[in-house]
């Protein structure tokens, strides 16, 4: 989106932030993917420089039907325990 258009809004002056969105199929526990966001979170830190107040995760969750990759044969199937 470009610098200065992702914003915080908080009680002081807004500031920029940046949001980080993941489409996964559904299924994952909440524990499995706030250890995916903390990852994704660290990265951002180490390597765009990022603080950790400007960052958010968004996750979508979908069955696996709602999501088509070409690459890997068309529709996708649903998520399963025994998958990391």
């Amino acid at each position: 989106m470009g610098e200065g258009s992702v914003w915080r809004c908080t009680d002081d002056e807004p500031y920029p932030s940046a949001l980080l969105m993941c489409d996964i199929r559904e299924g994952r526990p909440p524990e499995m993917r706030a250890e995916l966001a903390e990852a994704l979170i660290s990265a951002c830190v180490e390597i765009l420089g990022l603080c950790i107040e400007q960052l958010n995760v968004e996750f979508t969750q979908h069955k696996g039907d709602e999501m088509y990759h070409p690459m890997l044969g068309g529709l996708s199937d649903d998520w399963t325990p025994d998958e990391k």
